[in-house]
């Protein structure tokens, strides 16, 4: 058995790579002398960049509040939503009986978290859309808000924090909206498009004085419940009529405003990213702002210099330094790849967004959409205390290959590791935009926060 792995002096220009030999019985002599090889002295390069074009719709979550830290600004969010039909024997339309009064109707409001200062209750109006929203466009935090009626159906006291985490808040409504909501659904009935149509959605409003952004569900557990009977009846029926646009295709966005004058990322914007020096040494992740760090990778190329180079295993690692008052790190995080125009790169499938998050390492991939359906997630500390560590194997082993272009990755928080495709309602529906940019979770990265480690197989000779 003879050893088959050497080092070798890399060429001047190559200086930036430090490696050392790992020395293994493998077998048969190949014809070619190979080597494997072990780095962690890629140069790395991170900076802050702003999405400009964040999309909030169809996240399975509503924002609603103030929200103000000393790195990144001051946050003022609203929402809006359809109210749809329920999940029903049919569900695309309903038909009452034509004598059923209404009994009672009720807004129910899935709580379940807040971001900033949760000490106080949070004051939040509900309003009647008068604008229907558009089910085939895409909302995003900057997208203008729909027209609502200015007197409030309800008035909500949010009592945050951990404490009523996932629990419901109930309010009354007036018995002449359950009855005009009733009298859409006896007799002929209506169809989801034309119940869509007459009642046009809600509005969620901050006060004033808000302190904190509350997170709301929208994934059934926010909508309004009427309650109907018979004549004669003693004992009420019921149907919800819920805010669910990951089920149903319906429209759903958070409109969300920054204001970061006076703090390290006041200079910020989609076409002037932040050097890691002109953070203050920092770079910076926040959720649904569009505030990213973007990951860069330039001294890859130097690898192709050497001759054909596999790449046996590639982990990026990367170190949160701190996050922002009155929220938390993000429990998972994925890695997109960053497009020409400094967006989260992506590419349609039908009518299916499939973004180019880095995959589940099973060699290179290409550049079809058919390549993006497994994508990774990270949680903290799965693989390294206090960090986030992805297999960059295949996406390392694509640029060597030139099957996809290094313009850098950005680092994408998530709300729930859920990003592979799945089914719902018959229609096939990649997950991802359900459980991102739905959350003010933050983080900072420091100077040597991420690192690039490489066993890689290369030619001696």
């Amino acid at each position: 058995m003879a050893k088959v792995f050497a080092i070798t002096w890399l060429a001047a220009a190559s200086l930036w790579l430090t490696a050392c030999e790992e020395p293994k019985e493998i077998g048969l002599t190949p014809t070619t002398p190979v080597g494997v090889y072990y780095t962690d002295t890629f140069t790395v390069r991170t900076s802050t960049v702003l999405l400009d074009s964040v999309q909030t719709d169809r996240t399975g979550r509503l924002l609603i509040g103030r929200y103000t830290d000393p790195t990144f600004g001051s946050l003022t969010a609203r929402a809006f939503a359809t109210v749809d039909l329920g999940t029903l024997p049919n569900i695309n339309s309903v038909k009452l009986d034509s004598d059923v009064i209404c009994d009672s109707v009720k807004l129910i409001v899935d709580y379940r978290l807040a971001y900033g200062d949760t000490t106080k209750p949070q004051t939040v109006t509900v309003h009647r859309l008068s604008q229907e929203l558009d089910s085939t466009r895409r909302y995003t935090t900057a997208s203008p808000a729909p027209q609502f009626e200015a007197q409030p159906l309800a008035t909500l006291q949010i009592l945050s924090g951990p404490t009523t985490t996932g629990t419901s808040i109930v309010s009354n409504l007036s018995k002449s909206l359950g009855e005009e909501l009733l009298g859409l659904l006896k007799g002929e009935g209506s169809t989801r498009f034309n119940f869509r149509k007459a009642f046009k959605g809600l509005a969620f409003i901050p006060g004033s004085g808000n302190t904190s952004v509350v997170s709301l569900g929208a994934s059934g557990g926010t909508g309004i419940i009427l309650y109907y009977r018979k004549p004669d009846a003693t004992t009420a029926q019921s149907i919800s009529l819920i805010i669910d646009p990951v089920t149903y295709r319906a429209s759903a966005f958070s409109q969300v405003t920054s204001n970061r004058t006076g703090t390290p990322l006041a200079a910020l914007t989609s076409t002037q990213p932040l050097s890691l020096t002109a953070g203050g040494g920092q770079t910076y992740v926040q959720g649904v702002t569009g505030v990213t760090t973007r990951i860069e990778l330039p001294t890859v190329a130097e690898l192709k210099k050497q001759g054909p180079v596999a790449i046996n295993r590639a982990d990026l690692i990367i170190t949160p330094t701190g996050t922002a008052s009155g929220t938390s790190q993000p429990f998972y995080l994925t890695l997109g790849e960053r497009d020409a125009s400094n967006q989260l790169a992506y590419t349609m499938q039908s009518t299916t967004r499939r973004y180019h998050f880095v995959q589940t390492s099973v060699g290179a991939f290409l550049r079809g959409p058919q390549s993006w359906t497994s994508p990774q997630s990270s949680v903290i500390g799965a693989e390294n205390r206090n960090a986030f560590t992805f297999d960059v194997s295949g996406y390392l082993q694509s640029l060597l290959m030139d099957f996809r272009p290094n313009n850098g990755l950005v680092v994408v928080p998530l709300s729930s590791p859920s990003i592979v495709t799945t089914t719902q309602s018959g229609i096939p529906v990649y997950q991802a935009q359900s459980v991102i940019n739905n959350q003010l979770t933050a983080t900072t990265l420091g100077p040597k926060s991420v690192r690039l480690v490489v066993f890689y197989t290369r030619q001696t000779q």
